[in-house]
């Protein structure tokens, strides 16, 4: 009577285990596939974002590093460039992270190559 006892709870318990095991694994996979969309939205975003201030950066660099159409510019018009580029990233800032927002604009912010403050 043990045995068909032990028989009964085995048969019973197998296709528990398996269906709790399934719909965890598929609690783990959904889990995964809206990390990955959440991941391809913010990086669209951001491409979207860089798209509006690519113009302004490389203006900026431009004008900074004394490289191709630097003298067409004037600091005045590098300085608007500077804070429009500013207000976007700082109005989108939950898109970037703590580095990115730090470090983006130091060069810019504090010296050139020949060691002057411009902007």
């Amino acid at each position: 009577m043990d045995l068909n006892l032990a028989e009964l709870i085995a048969s019973f318990i197998t296709p528990v285990v398996i269906l709790v095991l399934v719909v965890w694994a598929k609690g783990i996979a959904s889990n995964h596939e809206k990390r990955i969309s959440l991941n391809e939205r913010i990086i669209q975003k951001r491409v979207e974002i860089y798209e509006s201030i690519g113009q302004d950066l490389n203006d900026i660099y431009a004008f900074l590093d004394q490289v191709d159409y630097w003298k067409e510019f004037t600091p005045v018009e590098i300085i608007q460039k500077k804070r429009t580029a500013d207000k976007i990233i700082h109005v989108n800032q939950p898109y970037w992270s703590d580095f990115m927002l730090k470090n983006m604009m130091s060069l810019c912010l504090h010296a050139s190559r020949h060691g002057q403050v411009l902007v």
